[in-house]
């Protein structure tokens, strides 16, 4: 875990449009060895093909983050990944 912080670190993926299931398994299986705990689709129940392509990378260590961005970041089936932004929503 981030140290400081009782969650773990959560990476945003998009895969290109059109990647097959294959391929997807490919860049899932990167993420693993390169420190991901796990991969999960942001919408999964969405039917709509862009929202379907996003996806939420686990990371239980700091240190990987950069490693999962650098590997993740050059595969061809992967349009972006970046740190999920952290968000301090104030309630009235």
């Amino acid at each position: 875990m981030a140290q400081g912080s009782s969650r773990p670190v959560k990476l945003h993926l998009k895969l290109r449009t059109g990647v097959a299931e294959t391929d997807r398994d490919v860049v899932f299986q990167a993420a693993r060895q390169a420190g991901a705990s796990g991969v999960r689709p942001l919408f999964p129940n969405s039917s709509d093909q862009e929202l379907a392509s996003l996806y939420t990378v686990d990371v239980d260590s700091e240190a990987a983050v950069s490693k999962l961005i650098k590997s993740l970041g050059a595969m061809k089936q992967v349009d972006f990944v970046e740190p999920e932004v952290k968000r301090k929503l104030k309630m009235k």
